[in-house]
């Protein structure tokens, strides 16, 4: 009598389809999330930037989107960032009690002349220089 077993090494067409059906489905699952993830929409308070480009293209910018688009498609793994539309103002005075802060506020600025507005020499890091030795350790001489 002639019988074959079968061997650990060839697979069983069942488990084959399955691993093809559970592996298609989960292509489709990703698709699916990709294309819902490419529907959006801009609040009326921002203003949205689109960027195209995706895992295999770079990104590059496409268009503004105006305050309150409606919900669109804008594509597979492209993103749309939402920037603030609404104007904020701060208001800033040296005399206490009348900008947004109660105390008196300052905004220094680096010039070119190093010249400080407070009429005061601007800092340095050390008025006393720094010596190399010969070892690579840094001394300061008096």
């Amino acid at each position: 009598m002639n019988t074959r077993y079968r061997t650990s090494a060839t697979p069983r067409w069942g488990v084959v389809a399955a691993a093809g059906l559970l592996l298609g489905a989960i292509a489709i699952v990703a698709l699916l999330i990709m294309f819902v993830g490419g529907w959006k929409s801009v609040p009326v308070d921002k203003v949205g930037l689109h960027y195209t480009g995706g895992p295999l293209q770079g990104q590059h910018f496409e268009k503004v989107a105006p305050p309150g688009t409606r919900t669109k498609f804008y594509g597979l793994l492209e993103h749309v960032y939402e920037l603030p539309a609404t104007q904020r103002n701060y208001i800033m005075s040296k005399n206490p009690g009348e900008g947004d802060r109660r105390r008196a506020e300052f905004v220094g600025a680096p010039t070119r002349t190093r010249w400080s507005p407070s009429g005061r020499a601007p800092r340095t890091s050390s008025s006393t220089p720094t010596v190399r030795s010969s070892a690579g350790s840094s001394s300061r001489s008096a």
